[in-house]
């Protein structure tokens, strides 16, 4: 496959040109509950950006049947909500791409879930302790939901996509940002005025604009023995199935049906085997 080199370069600056925003703005939280912060739009916009251009720079690059695994899985470390908009645009703008662009997307969610992993041991070793089963189970049916979905889509696999760049998608981008903006206020707000007794609650909020933005929180709150183990554990769940729920809706929005319902599928299952895991753990 020819790479065309022009649009890369055009991307390239347009990506330092946003780096440069991001790393202008102010890290300082404002707003209502002071749940704005400009840096941290900004940062999510760029890395949005930026996985866009690697996993088309990779698709040109690579088979697509491995440049957008490859870039699924490590676009998820850096936000697996990005990546799946993006690999929904792409798969819109290429149609051939569907089966390895849904794959790549459900790759983005094993990273999410080996990041929930490692930032737990960091921070509360007895959170990462009941976590370790329902992640290995969720870790474990997201790879069987993309060997499924390999297998079924075999026949209709192209070992090219037939676009080699795919533009940046300022809009989606834009209003992604601001809808994961707005849940962030109401998550803020809801712990800020009912703290955590409304834990719970809030984790299902903010999970669906960051999987991981509660992991710090219930961390702190288990040391300083304001809640037990279990609701650090629930908490930390409900975060992520709330966020993979909202990627459905995402993956509809910016992939279209199919799209959305390869990745359904995966989503489901990850959610069965997260949720068995808690159920095995408290019988055993």
């Amino acid at each position: 496959m020819k790479v065309q080199i022009k649009p890369y370069v055009q991307q390239v600056a347009i990506l330092f040109l946003c780096g440069v925003g991001w790393l202008s703005l102010p890290d300082v939280d404002m707003g209502p509950y002071q749940a704005v912060n400009p840096h941290d739009i900004s940062e999510f916009i760029f890395t949005a950006l930026s996985i866009s251009f690697f996993a088309s720079l990779l698709n040109s690059v690579l088979d697509s049947r491995f440049g957008l695994m490859i870039a699924g899985f490590l676009g998820g470390f850096f936000s697996s909500t990005a990546t799946i908009h993006n690999f929904g645009v792409m798969n819109k703008n290429d149609s051939g791409l569907l089966n390895f662009a849904s794959i790549g997307a459900v790759l983005s969610n094993v990273a999410t879930l080996v990041q929930v992993l490692i930032l737990t041991h960091l921070l509360e070793k007895e959170l990462f302790e009941v976590l370790m089963l329902p992640a290995f189970l969720g870790i474990l049916m997201l790879f069987l939901s993309a060997a499924v979905i390999y297998a079924l889509g075999r026949r209709d696999i192209r070992s090219e996509s037939m676009v080699t760049n795919y533009p940046f998608n300022w809009a989606s981008t834009f209003y992604l940002a601001l809808l994961l903006l707005f849940v962030t206020v109401i998550s803020t707000g809801l712990n800020k005025t009912f703290g955590s007794s409304a834990l719970l609650v809030g984790a299902v909020f903010s999970g669906i604009a960051d999987a991981h933005a509660i992991i710090a929180g219930v961390a702190n709150m288990l040391k300083t023995q304001n809640i037990e183990i279990l609701d650090a554990k629930l908490a930390v769940l409900l975060a992520f199935s709330s966020n993979s729920l909202f990627k459905v809706f995402l993956a509809y929005h910016s992939g279209g049906y199919e799209f959305a319902k390869k990745i359904a599928f995966a989503i489901v299952l990850c959610n069965i085997g997260i949720w068995s895991g808690v159920v095995f753990f408290f019988k055993f």
